[in-house]
């Protein structure tokens, strides 16, 4: 991953997978990012956007005030965000809602959570996993999990090895199973 070390990368791709509380850790970050983004402010730094005013968007970054009331939920701050941009919930087409929505989702979901799914689901961070890290540092510096990713590295480099001595590909490895073709 670019901008931070492997080793951050492969602990956040380790969470991806075995942290249950990635999904939640993510939807958190995804909302309160795309709230900043639309308030004009920096969410990392926490530092208003280029200097003006933006009413729209409830801020006014010369100023340096935000208008979002400081109880306001993630989900809420982010819900304008899109009204802002023109995404309101149940008025997205049912080629965007397929797109990013199981067929039970869309069924099943209120207007509201199918937005927030939405969103979520579509975000990207601008400067990509470094811009989590940079977030929560906590993520990739316990030593524990840095220990147990170097471990399964380790396991995984073997079990490689091994394969390529018996003649198998390193697909055949990571499936956990000899395929005919091999």
């Amino acid at each position: 991953m670019r901008g931070i070390p492997d080793g951050d990368a492969a602990v956040l791709r380790h969470r991806q997978v075995h942290d249950e509380d990635c999904p939640s850790r993510w939807r958190r970050f995804a909302l309160a990012r795309i709230a900043a983004a639309a308030a004009g402010t920096d969410a990392e730094a926490g530092t208003d956007a280029e200097a003006g005013t933006d009413a729209e968007a409830g801020t006014d970054a010369e100023a340096g005030t935000d208008n979002t009331p400081e109880d306001a939920l993630p989900e809420d701050a982010a819900l304008a965000a899109a009204d802002r941009w023109g995404m309101q919930p149940g008025a997205l087409s049912a080629e965007q809602t397929a797109r990013w929505l199981t067929g039970r989702e869309a069924a099943q979901l209120d207007p509201r959570e199918a937005l927030l799914r939405i969103l979520v689901r579509s975000y990207r961070p601008p400067r990509g996993a470094y811009d989590v890290v940079a977030a929560d540092p906590v993520l990739v510096s316990v030593p524990e999990l840095r220990l147990a990713v170097a471990q399964e590295a380790g396991e995984i480099d073997q079990r490689m090895r091994e394969a390529v001595a018996e003649g198998l590909t390193s697909w055949c490895v990571m499936a956990g199973r000899t395929c005919l073709s091999c």
